[in-house]
């Protein structure tokens, strides 16, 4: 997910180029020796590790920020985190991720991507659902996929953006399409699932886990972020009006409808962690047990770039990771994961 109206301050006064640092392929996945437990990721930004660079050194960028610069792919990735930390405890676990900044439905899991950072010439990305069929074509080859895809198609980015605008323009210029795109999204996952399907993945549909996305709008209290942070941080514009628009009304949409598909084509659903709610980007970033989703700033300091506003930092990935860890652990120990519940629908939009 990309915001393209804020301004890259960092790599402006360093006069730096990121696109000398891109690369055109992925690194090779290579398998432990006694590797027997394979977990595939796809989707976008919550799922690539955007927030949460390898290295927070910004004069270091082209060195090894990102598993893989195009993507804005991350060591610190949720399910990356979780097959870690199980692969240490000895179980003989390989995961492999195809998830990748800025993708949807449509241009990244169904269709050609060209990613987050591409060089002019480079060949566009094939899309994940091939990827995961050509890895997953016979039953056993994979045994677990985890998915984060439904932001984009319900424009993150510029919800984000024009939140940010004072009054009297506010959120109330996306909301028509945001409201299109959520009547919208439960076809494209019909679309996703029956995509899988023709391309013969030969996963369990229960070893397929979606993941909720996270209240990013709260603060230690779990009071809504009302244009709390001082200037010169971007995201000073949101006031509690708009954040509760977003808290209140488009993600539990957005979720319900990630969690029905799941119970529509047999996947597992995995809700974002309550805790969420009151470590938002107004949360007080100086606690250790602070905000868990970056502001402009943090983004900025981070990776040098504005991408990594309004999405994880470190300890908001490693909370996701937690649950996608539970539910990776019950297939290990041959249990069968099971679905959190369905948040409510909103019966109304509070106004923006």
């Amino acid at each position: 997910m990309h915001f393209g109206h804020l301004r890259d301050a960092a790599l402006a006064a360093a006069g730096l180029s990121l696109a000398a640092c891109a690369s055109s392929q992925p690194p090779t996945p290579t398998p432990p020796p006694n590797a027997d437990f394979h977990v595939v990721s796809l989707g976008d930004s919550y799922g690539a590790g955007q927030g949460a660079p390898n290295d927070h050194r910004w004069w270091e960028l082209c060195k090894s920020q990102w598993d893989y610069r195009r993507c804005n792919r991350s060591r610190w990735a949720p399910t990356t985190q979780a097959a870690k930390r199980l692969a240490d405890a000895g179980h003989p676990i390989h995961h492999h991720s195809f998830a990748c900044s800025g993708a949807d439905i449509e241009e990244g899991l169904l269709g050609t991507y060209d990613g987050q950072e591409s060089n002019p010439g480079d060949p566009p990305l094939l899309p994940q659902v091939n990827e995961l069929a050509a890895l997953a074509a016979n039953p056993g080859d994979v045994d677990a996929v985890t998915i984060s895809v439904g932001g984009n198609d319900v424009y993150f980015a510029r919800i984000v953006a024009t939140c940010m605008l004072p009054d009297p323009l506010t959120c109330k210029i996306v909301k028509p399409d945001v409201d299109q795109a959520l009547a919208d999204l439960p076809g494209k996952l019909d679309d996703l699932a029956q995509r899988m399907t023709q391309q013969g993945v030969q996963v369990p549909a229960n070893r397929i886990f979606i993941l909720g996305y996270p209240d990013p709008a709260r603060d230690a209290n779990g009071v809504l972020c009302n244009a709390s942070p001082p200037l010169p941080e971007p995201l000073s514009g949101i006031s509690a009006a708009d954040a509760g628009w977003t808290s209140e009304y488009v993600l539990p949409k957005l979720n319900r409808r990630l969690c029905l598909a799941a119970g529509q084509h047999g996947w597992t659903y995995v809700a974002p962690r309550d805790e969420f709610k009151s470590h938002g980007w107004c949360a007080d970033p100086i606690d250790l047990q602070g905000n868990w989703i970056n502001t402009a700033i943090q983004s900025g300091a981070k990776q040098g770039t504005h991408r990594g506003t309004m999405h994880p930092t470190r300890s908001g990935h490693s909370a996701v990771s937690e649950k996608i860890e539970d539910r990776l652990t019950t297939l290990l120990n041959n249990g069968s994961p099971a679905s959190d519940p369905c948040p409510n629908e909103p019966v109304s939009a509070p106004p923006p």
